[in-house]
């Protein structure tokens, strides 16, 4: 745990390109080899780091959408705040386009990376039919190929956000999703009542 913190305030502080495994190491109060021993490179590393970022988020998501009951209300807040996560961690942005590049050319890089995303795949989905119940039967769209657009979505979204830095063209793009994916994913009216904080 201490080392995952350690690489993601290193990341975060000096980015992705610029931060050794020493650097975490002694933000971590440990030994180098100890980080090389636990992760052995800091690709993996990192690797490492955006699925617990992901896994606490998605965390907190379901913690708070588990007791309630289905509905597309619940549904569309729970986007909002995924989206929300997304944009706060968008300085990770580069570093997972430095990942995805590397994956190309390392196969064991590109099978670890591919295992993430059918994970964050996974997750997309099974939450999405969690907080859609009998809504997600009506779409025709399966709930596995669902998980894996909200995954492209996310993900092109986050690289946008990073390399943009313009905030009101990526509201306007958010926006006009959540309409794309109301209207041709779940095949609802475009302008239902969406709660403006976390449900009760």
């Amino acid at each position: 745990r201490r080392i995952l913190d350690a690489a993601l305030t290193c990341f975060n502080q000096n980015g992705y390109q610029n931060t050794s495994l020493a650097d975490i190491a002694r933000e971590a109060g440990v030994s180098k080899g100890l980080v090389h021993y636990h992760f052995e490179s800091k690709e993996n590393l990192a690797l490492a780091v955006e699925q617990d970022v992901i896994d606490r988020l998605f965390r907190r998501v379901v913690e708070t959408i588990r007791p309630l009951k289905p509905s597309l209300k619940h549904a569309l807040w729970a986007l909002d705040e995924v989206w929300g996560d997304v944009r706060a961690h968008r300085h990770m942005a580069p570093m997972a386009i430095d990942l995805a590049a590397r994956s190309l050319t390392d196969a064991d890089q590109k099978q670890r990376m591919s295992d993430l995303l059918d994970g964050v795949s996974n997750l997309l989905s099974t939450g999405a039919a969690s907080v859609l119940g009998p809504l997600a039967d009506g779409s025709p769209v399966a709930p596995d190929t669902l998980g894996d657009i909200l995954l492209i979505l996310f993900g092109g979204m986050a690289i946008g956000d990073a390399l943009l830095e313009d905030e009101a063209r990526m509201d306007r793009t958010w926006n006009a999703m959540r309409t794309m994916i109301l209207q041709y994913v779940l095949q609802q009216p475009v302008t239902p009542e969406v709660p403006d904080a976390e449900p009760a």
